[in-house]
């Protein structure tokens, strides 16, 4: 009910992502839905939303690698300037295994 009232910040959306992975059978769909909120409020300066956007997708038992490319690709064209290039980044370092 929250997520309708405006404006939400970025922690907001954190708290919100952690009270879904936090109960006892996580529903990818009510995981997908915050996410899809964060990203539509904070997806063109926020790399680090997008990559843990993906994190769930690649890493969740009912996420979906082929979603996961559609949000890479959904990011890239959002994201502008800098938190571009730091997004590329990030996602590289995830893709290498070198960031969890």
């Amino acid at each position: 009910r929250l997520q309708h009232l405006k404006p939400l910040s970025l922690g907001f959306y954190h708290l919100y992502i952690q009270l879904e992975k936090a109960q006892a059978k996580q529903k990818i769909k009510f995981l997908r839905t915050a996410y899809e909120d964060a990203v539509k409020e904070f997806g063109s300066s926020n790399p680090g939303i997008w990559i843990d956007y993906i994190r769930l997708e690649s890493e969740h038992p009912d996420g979906n690698a082929e979603s996961a490319a559609q949000i890479h690709f959904r990011a890239l064209r959002r994201l502008e300037g800098e938190a571009n290039e730091k997004f590329v980044t990030q996602h590289t370092l995830l893709q290498t295994g070198h960031i969890n």
